[in-house]
């Protein structure tokens, strides 16, 4: 599955668990996050992979991204957080995850990590780019996914 916790909560009726970073600064709560993942996924016991997008809106041009990944079998993944800080345009940016996440599963199998990283790489890139299509190619996610940097976008 694949969401943010809004879409969870309406579709499963489980309270979703506020993103309010601010800062890079902030501290990042995760096992909040992870609890809620375990309440989506009893709900939905046929699923084996559960990703989440969160996103916080600063202003119009500065936003933070990251994506979780929870497994049937208990396995809790969190991405690099990105501060975007130069946002032209966040159109697209769920489709752009949503597709990262597919190719990421496909070409890493068996390492979830590096696809959640490709997932929400593809998303941070989409928020740099005009328009509703993410014009990235793989080895430029791969770069920003791979990275060591904290998720700061170079455009």
């Amino acid at each position: 599955m694949f969401g943010t916790e809004g879409e969870y909560q309406k579709a499963f009726g489980i309270e979703p668990v506020p993103f309010d970073m601010q800062s890079p600064d902030d501290e990042f709560d995760a096992s909040r996050h992870e609890a809620f993942c375990r309440a989506v996924m009893q709900k939905a016991p046929q699923c084996r992979k559960m990703f989440v997008a969160l996103r916080n809106v600063i202003d119009a041009k500065h936003h933070i991204l990251m994506a979780l990944l929870y497994t049937a079998e208990g396995r809790f993944y969190v991405s690099k957080i990105h501060y975007i800080r130069h946002v032209v345009d966040c159109v697209g940016v769920g489709d752009a995850m949503a597709a990262g996440i597919i190719y990421g599963l496909t070409h890493f199998p068996g390492d979830d990590r590096m696809a959640l990283e490709f997932c929400v790489a593809a998303g941070t890139l989409k928020n740099t780019i005009e328009g509703d299509y993410n014009l990235v190619k793989p080895d430029e996610v791969m770069a920003l996914a791979g990275g060591t940097e904290q998720g700061n976008v170079s455009r």
